[in-house]
């Protein structure tokens, strides 16, 4: 998280700025916003287009709080790989793979 808030604020400059007006529930919405927004912009290596990239960011959000949902359901701080796609099929449907260079879906 540590690490999530330095890149925001060399990228943003927002929080130098901030003061004592700082709330947190927005920053660490910007925080995952942006990390996601790397995320995808990692994996499209900015080819398509910003409303594209913005549903995708979207969706890696979802994708994410349904990770963490797996985890605090379970009990536990990790999630196996089927069972993640088991609650991820089970809540999102099934999704079509969208393998892109050697990243793995």
């Amino acid at each position: 998280m540590l690490t999530m808030l330095a890149l925001y604020d060399a990228t943003q400059g927002t929080l130098q700025g901030a003061g004592d007006s700082l709330d947190v529930t927005e920053l660490y919405e910007q925080l995952l916003s942006s990390f996601a927004r790397r995320e995808v912009e990692k994996s499209t290596q900015g080819a398509i287009p910003e409303e594209e990239t913005a549903e995708l960011v979207e969706r890696e959000l979802q994708r994410l709080s349904l990770v963490a949902f797996a985890q605090l359901n379970r009990g536990r701080q990790w999630v196996s790989a089927a069972e993640l796609e088991e609650d991820l099929t089970a809540v999102l449907g099934r999704q079509p793979v969208q393998a892109s260079g050697f990243r793995s879906p």
